[in-house]
């Protein structure tokens, strides 16, 4: 029959019946893997992995294929390249050759400060072999060779021992030289010599020990002491009555009478394997009553044949034996014993499930997912199951679904939306909402500026009606401005005057006025001011402007070719001096180009001082010539 007790797999045999028990794995029993355990041990980390990959921890904790590579590989085998040499070439792994033997001329072993040892074989005829221990001996050990070459650790201990001290393993695991002391003491002579415990020396039936077992008082044994002692009273041998049952242990009863059995009661032989010599004796053997009748054992039975073979062998007596060989569960029968090879499970057996590997896979984490909750780091940094809730939440198929804001669906011109951006409510356009977007009542159809021009039959009036400015826009930022004073800026938002152009300005044909002719118109009752034509000249930025320097051009009328403009002719006016709030000398040239040149030639200069030079840059006087007089 099946059972489940005990903490390894086991059969036990009771009456008729072999218990085959097989208790169910865990961490501290080896059996049987549960159906849970399985579904749990099943939905963890598969064991698939991409040929000659190994699993590694990247910077995340978690483990994460990689082939090996740098100074070694590894094959889908487990075998390891390492760039390693047979021939002992410098700054590489010495390997060994085809004999698995590594060759060197020596090995020279550094000192932790100075001096070297050098490692050099003798010169030998015949090779041979040592063995060394798989770990490093304890500190004064020595190596010890068995004569086959194979050396282990041993011991280095002298004889040398203080007089009546012994040996002993101190709490470092190193013999130690101490005086036996305490409950006893002992000689040179090895003689131990047990401490006093206080009791005369003497014969006592009753006595009081320590909890070392020392007698240390003693006294006479009284009736009740045995009674106590016995936990019942003696039988009287001239005859008593039994109270209870009579066990003799492994004593015999012998020279008795007849044995009468009370009513409803049972005769039970021993339970016994070991067959009987002496005649008449009888027994119970594994389900048989057998006796000796003084020269064979007989077994008793009832009619009818009983057990001839199992599992092919037909000996009187056999036995179930537990064995771990194998690649699976399997039994098999040879002599008088079954056994029942149940190896331990492992990647390659298939078997008993140990009880730890048992508690490496309960440790491990389940595929159990309650439906539609997802795995979330918790403020402890554990993932725990939840269900996502708040503005959406997720079906077990993964469809997230955002919470209804309260909007009916549709489109909307105008829309109300709550602080996560979320519309909460569609609304209809309203003329106040565009008069309000806009800042002004926009114009209607028959009044309104559209594309390709409009025909409104009497002037048309672009501006604004209040103190307010005009600005055209191209390319999204403002080219010309109309202020509320009316200036008027090209180039600029804040002109200064009637017309003010941040760039050149360029005439073709009729040129920025009728006729190419540029006017400056001036009505004024000041007979100080007229219409003019103004030049600024400054140094560094248009918002960071500073003094023109001597030698600067203040401004220029000049006059040249349109087709090939390599002339200016002209009238032009320079600094004279470096300029600042207070001084600011200039003077005017005139310049020409001669007949059958290019160019420009100073013909004329009136200088800062008034001096007037023809022919000269630097006329002395109010007036000079330069070159033949024109006038005899």
């Amino acid at each position: 029959m099946l059972g489940t007790a005990g903490t390894d797999i086991g059969i036990s045999s009771a009456g008729s019946a072999h218990t085959f028990d097989i208790p169910t794995a865990s961490a501290t029993k080896r059996g049987a893997l549960s159906s849970a355990d399985w579904s749990t041990f099943n939905s963890k980390m598969s064991n698939a992995l991409t040929s000659a990959n190994i699993w590694v921890g990247n910077s995340g904790n978690a483990a994460t294929a990689v082939s090996m590579s740098g100074d070694a590989t590894m094959s889908n085998a487990g075998v390891v390249t390492v760039d390693k040499t047979t021939t002992a070439q410098a700054n590489k792994i010495l390997a060994l050759d085809g004999s698995s033997v590594a060759v060197t001329k020596g090995n020279q072993l550094n000192g932790a400060t100075s001096g070297s040892l050098t490692l050099m074989p003798a010169a030998v005829t015949t090779n041979y072999s040592l063995t060394f221990p798989g770990a490093q001996g304890a500190s004064g050990q020595v190596l010890s060779n068995n004569g086959a070459g194979v050396l282990s650790w041993a011991s280095a201990m002298t004889n040398s021992l203080t007089s009546a001290n012994i040996w002993v393993g101190n709490s470092g695991n190193a013999a130690t030289a101490v005086s036996m002391s305490g409950d006893a003491t002992m000689s040179n002579a090895g003689v131990v010599t047990l401490a006093n415990s206080g009791v005369t020396a003497g014969t006592y039936a009753k006595v009081s020990v320590d909890a070392k077992g020392r007698v240390i008082a003693s006294a006479s044994l009284s009736a009740a002491d045995i009674n106590t002692a016995l936990t019942y009273t003696p039988v009287n041998k001239a005859g008593d009555t039994m109270a209870g049952a009579l066990a003799m242990g492994t004593n015999n009863i012998t020279n008795t009478g007849n044995i009468t059995m009370a009513a409803n009661k049972y005769f039970t032989l021993s339970a016994n394997t070991t067959n009987g010599t002496t005649a008449g004796q009888m027994w119970y053997d594994t389900g048989t009553i057998k006796y000796y009748d003084g020269s064979v054992v007989k077994s008793l039975g009832v009619a009818g044949t009983g057990i001839t073979t199992l599992n092919g062998l037909s000996t009187a007596t056999q036995s179930f034996v537990l064995g771990t060989a194998g690649t699976d569960i399997g039994i098999s029968s040879a002599g008088s014993a079954h056994t029942f090879d149940i190896p331990t499970a492992s990647a390659t057996k298939r078997g008993a499930l140990s009880s730890a590997d048992w508690s490496t896979f309960n440790s491990k984490m389940s595929n159990s997912l309650t439906s539609a909750n997802i795995w979330v780091g918790n403020s402890g940094n554990a993932a725990t199951a939840v269900s996502m809730s708040g503005d959406a939440t997720m079906s077990n198929a993964g469809v997230v679904t955002l919470a209804t804001s309260g909007v009916t669906a549709g489109s909307y011109a105008k829309v109300s939306v709550d602080a996560k951006g979320r519309v909460i409510a569609g609304l209809s356009m309203t003329s106040s909402d565009i008069t309000t977007a806009l800042g002004f009542t926009p114009a209607g159809a028959a009044t309104a500026f559209v594309q390709n021009g409009n025909i409104f039959g009497a002037t048309a009036v672009l501006g604004t009606n209040d103190a307010n400015s005009v600005e055209f826009e191209t390319n999204n930022s403002t080219k010309m401005t109309i202020l509320s004073s009316g200036n008027v800026g090209i180039g600029t938002t804040t002109p200064g005057s009637k017309l003010e152009v941040a760039g050149n300005i360029t005439g073709y044909n009729s040129g920025v006025a009728v006729d190419a002719l540029i006017e400056a118109k001036h009505f004024s009752a000041n007979a100080g001011n007229s219409g003019a034509i103004q030049f600024l000249r400054a140094r560094g930025t248009s918002a960071a402007p500073t003094q023109p320097q001597s030698g600067d051009q203040l401004g220029a009328i000049r006059a040249q070719n349109a087709v090939n403009p390599n002339s200016w002719p002209g009238i032009y006016f320079n600094t004279t001096e470096n300029h600042s709030a207070s001084a600011q000398g200039s003077a005017i040239s005139f310049h020409t180009t001669a007949n059958g040149t290019v160019g420009g030639t100073e013909r004329m200069r009136i200088d800062h001082n008034g001096n007037v030079g023809i022919g000269t840059t630097a006329p002395p006087r109010l007036h000079r010539l330069w070159g033949p007089p024109l006038i005899s």
